[in-house]
């Protein structure tokens, strides 16, 4: 697995590739729920590395872009350390 700091800066050059993007953030799973670290967080290191340390796994990104009329598309990408792990997929 990659650094956490190598994971925000994935995420930051996700931001800064898909500006137009209303949100862009990276997923964090537990055992029962995710959380998200987005692009525009302060202390985007911190809450990354304090889910981890919960015991998240950080396993992909997301961002919604606008469609027009206040609708909006969502667009998954799983990190690469996951792309070959099927539960990942389902």
């Amino acid at each position: 697995m990659r650094s956490t700091r190598d994971l925000i800066k994935e995420l930051e050059q996700e931001a800064r590739e898909h500006s137009s993007a209303k949100l862009v953030a990276l997923v964090v799973g537990f055992e029962h729920t995710s959380s998200f670290v987005l692009a525009t967080d302060v202390n985007k290191l911190e809450m990354l590395n304090e889910f981890i340390k919960q015991g998240g796994e950080p396993f992909g990104f997301i961002r919604i872009t606008p469609e027009g009329n206040g609708t909006g598309k969502a667009h998954v990408r799983t990190a690469a350390e996951y792309n070959k792990d099927e539960a990942i997929h389902r």
